[in-house]
């Protein structure tokens, strides 16, 4: 009598609570009462040492298998309507958004991470989270991504859960090129500079730098520079794939805007971005950026190009003889080797 009961109602826990499997409550009743029972068996189990984890219960997966995100009895497809999958993200927002600090990413990897060991559930809760990321910018509920880059973070570079975020990101916000909407991405520099790192690292992986792009990605990067540096210090393999894949695409974009620079205050809040970085890496990171489009003959001359030639030649004298060295295969206009010769003669003469 005892184990039947045991099974209908769900196994104990902690302080000899039972957790329900199931609730028998229409949507989105379910969900409210569910993100109860979440919240009460969190906060039991913040007490006292050695408490088991919460994404390895049997029975409250089960409640938020059932009762939050609505499998159906296949366990492979959901219960929800379109529209009802959007109320579902609502109640998670404002669930997310009262939440205290001090348990926040437990509540986080109890929802969305408590399924790793099954792959097709798993990707479903990962599926809601993105478009969860995508609605909170909204919202906002901009203390969810502090959850998220701690958990990206922790995963590192051995799962795609970054890219496939930033690839939902920039589908919503970045490819209306004629919309201001990419300006939800903004905050994010000041609410969880951590995550823009994994943005600008992976966002050209899905399209071309556009201007909304470029805004974000100036943004992000002359907000605070050392911050976001450090991100790539504390990340080597987000440093690796900037420095190896993104730098170059920023680079291309920077040396075909057209016109005159200090009349677009766009173009300067990108071309600043560049030169701090050309600026500022070497004194974060070993390895060094790819900077071979800078001496390519094909590469059409600017402004930008030879601001960017004259801060890599500051850096030392080594690195002012080595960009006249490969500028000699350049056929560089007048106007461009004045300012390039005159830095290097101003990094020549402080050495001395």
């Amino acid at each position: 009598m005892a184990g039947d009961l045991m099974r209908r109602g769900g196994g104990p826990i902690h302080h000899g609570v039972a957790i329900p499997t199931s609730l028998g409550l229409a949507f989105p009743a379910c969900v409210t009462e569910a993100l109860l029972q979440v919240s009460k068996h969190i906060r039991l189990s913040s007490h006292g040492r050695g408490r088991p984890s919460l994404t390895k219960n049997n029975d409250l997966q089960l409640l938020i298998d059932n009762e939050i995100f609505c499998l159906g009895p296949d366990r492979k497809t959901s219960r929800l309507s379109q529209l009802q999958e959007f109320t579902l993200i609502n109640l998670l927002a404002h669930f997310f958004t009262e939440r205290d600090e001090m348990n926040k990413y437990t509540y986080f990897e109890v929802l969305f991470l408590g399924r790793e060991g099954d792959s097709f559930i798993h990707e479903q809760r990962l599926r809601l989270l993105y478009r969860l990321a995508s609605y909170a910018l909204q919202f906002p509920v901009l203390q969810l991504y502090a959850q998220i880059s701690l958990w990206l973070s922790k995963v590192g570079s051995s799962k795609p859960y970054a890219e496939e975020l930033v690839a939902v990101l920039a589908e919503h916000y970045l490819k209306p090129a004629d919309s201001k909407i990419y300006e939800y991405l903004l905050p994010l520099e000041t609410s969880c500079p951590e995550f823009t790192v994994f943005f600008v690292v992976y966002a050209t992986r899905f399209m071309p730098i556009n201007r909304p792009m470029a805004i974000v990605f100036a943004s992000h990067i002359n907000r605070n520079p050392g911050y976001f540096l450090k991100g790539f210090r504390d990340s080597p393999h987000l440093a690796d794939i900037f420095r190896q894949e993104v730098f170059e695409k920023m680079l291309t974009y920077l040396l075909e805007i057209e016109g005159e620079p200090a009349s677009d205050t766009e173009a300067m809040n990108y071309h600043t971005a560049i030169m701090v970085l050309l600026d500022k890496w070497s004194s974060t990171i070993k390895k060094p950026l790819d900077i071979n489009l800078l001496f390519d003959p094909s590469v059409r001359w600017s402004r930008f190009r030879s601001d960017a030639l004259c801060v890599i030649g500051s850096k030392s004298p080594a690195a002012s003889k080595m960009v006249a060295k490969k500028l000699e295969t350049c056929k560089v206009p007048p106007a461009y080797a004045s300012l390039i010769s005159d830095a290097q003669a101003r990094t020549l003469s402080s050495a001395c």
